[in-house]
């Protein structure tokens, strides 16, 4: 009989009682036999902590935090505990498919992979499936573009990239694909593995956090020198744009005509944003600066750079 590494999932949880069963149910009644399910209850005051009770499945452990202390902390305290040889955390409202993790498990027994990353559906509050996420590949921290919810990765390469850095908040995942990417060797599976859920209360659904995930995303890429300090401050620009949609239709198509008969690379939309909010990117920039010579501490920059975003109006980008 063919025994499998162990793989740890950690399932962060706050106040997310209403997707929680579902989420962890997905869990344990993954394929992969060889597995440990930590939750780590970030100091909810819902009824997590009964719903957790209800459960007795020996592959389930579960602690607390006796004050919140956001997302990469609650990462930092599941991955202290976790004993697999293969690693991965998951949201409390969102669910995997059944296959998850014996997919992606076997890709990293079968080749050259420290990290492998799966495609994902979106789906509704009532669990209806949706649009199929389109992810990139490979990773580039340049775009933004992160390799989205599903993965699995090595204690190798955990052991090489150390904690989640509990200032990235709202782009902890971000930073971490960063440090990652330097070290490692990543995969992208082109197949459906996940479900993510989109509602009112998932942080990327929810508008008042838009701006500061954009200011912590470009502080990201400057303090990684992925970008320079004025190309992390346009990126603000852009990555704001991109969370408010697309323009109208007609606009779009002037646009890309425009494109076509002057054989421009960059958009005149782009460019006439570039315009637009120049001084907006000057002050951004600035604190940027002062982020990186250490004048300003990360959640400094942060409410500064969210606070320039905020009065910005809506803008769009394609």
């Amino acid at each position: 009989m063919t025994t499998h590494p162990l793989c740890s999932i950690i399932l962060p949880t706050y106040n997310g009682s209403r997707y929680l069963r579902e989420s962890l149910d997905s869990c344990l009644n993954q394929s992969y036999a060889s597995l440990e399910v930590i939750v780590v209850d970030d100091c909810s005051t819902d009824e997590t902590a009964e719903l957790l009770r209800s459960y007795r499945d020996p592959r389930l452990r579960t602690i607390r935090h006796d004050q919140n202390r956001q997302l990469p902390a609650a990462l930092n305290s599941g991955f202290a505990l976790a004993q697999g040889q293969y690693l991965t955390w998951t949201s409390d409202d969102n669910r995997y498919a059944p296959t998850a993790i014996a997919t992606m498990a076997q890709l990293l027994e079968t080749t050259h992979v420290d990290l492998v990353y799966a495609d994902m559906r979106y789906m509704d509050r009532a669990g209806n499936l949706g649009e199929r996420a389109v992810l990139q590949e490979p990773f580039d921290p340049v775009s933004g573009h992160t390799i989205g919810a599903c993965f699995l990765y090595t204690r190798w390469l955990r052991d090489l990239c150390g904690d989640y850095d509990e200032e990235c908040f709202l782009a902890e995942d971000f930073d971490y694909w960063i440090r990652v990417s330097q070290q490692g060797v990543m995969r992208h599976l082109p197949e459906v593995l996940y479900y993510y859920r989109r509602h009112e209360r998932s942080l990327t659904e929810n508008h008042a956090y838009t701006c500061r995930i954009v200011a912590t995303t470009v502080l990201v890429q400057a303090k990684h020198h992925v970008l320079t300090t004025q190309a992390a401050a346009a990126a603000a620009l852009r990555f704001l744009g991109a969370a408010h949609g697309k323009p109208p239709v007609a606009v779009r198509a002037a646009s890309r005509l425009l494109r076509v008969l002057t054989f421009g690379r960059i958009s005149p939309y782009e460019t006439w944003h570039a315009v637009c909010y120049a001084e907006q990117r000057r002050e951004i920039a600035t604190v940027i600066a002062a982020y990186l010579q250490s004048a300003l501490e990360m959640r400094e920059a942060v409410m500064q750079i969210t606070a320039i975003l905020a009065t910005i109006g809506d803008i769009y980008w394609w």
